[in-house]
């Protein structure tokens, strides 16, 4: 399987890069497009010196993957095919991981029920909205086009 293109895109627009790691807002080892570092990358690389591009380029291709698999699967079962969704719920599932449905379950159930007024109004209560209000908003956005493309106001 491939991550489209648009994907790609906005993940690389919404991560920013850096070749040589850094801490996360988390105290959390990073480095390319928002790759969060193992042991094995960091006794491989090191944390003073960048990384080569190639490294960087395919931990964005595997970590991407994944969050593009996960919001496929997240996407069937909201039952929305919309691309354009899916880019965003893709950065939303790199951003947080593949269990952030864990992490906000009212959030995961209103979308699953098509409550968006009310998964809007969770994720703008959220802690995420405080840290990254970027992302935030631009997965509210999404569940707007949403609600408007099926019907609602």
């Amino acid at each position: 399987m491939t991550v489209p293109q648009s994907t790609i895109e906005l993940l690389k627009l919404r991560e920013g890069f850096r070749s040589i790691p850094y801490k996360d807002t988390l105290g959390k080892w990073t480095a390319g497009y928002g790759h969060l570092m193992s042991q094995s990358d960091i006794a491989q690389y090191g944390l003073k010196k960048a990384i080569p591009q190639h490294v960087l380029e395919a931990w964005l291709q595997a970590d991407s993957l994944d969050a593009y698999q996960a919001a496929l699967s997240q996407a069937q079962a909201m039952r929305v095919s919309d691309p354009r969704f899916i880019d965003v719920l893709t950065s939303v599932n790199f951003q947080l991981g593949t269990a952030w449905t864990r992490k906000f379950p009212k959030t995961w159930a209103a979308l699953v029920a098509k409550r968006y007024d009310e998964a809007i109004a969770n994720i703008g209560m959220s802690l995420w909205m405080k840290q990254t209000p970027v992302r935030a908003k631009e997965f509210q956005a999404a569940i707007q086009r949403l609600r408007k493309a099926q019907g609602g106001p």
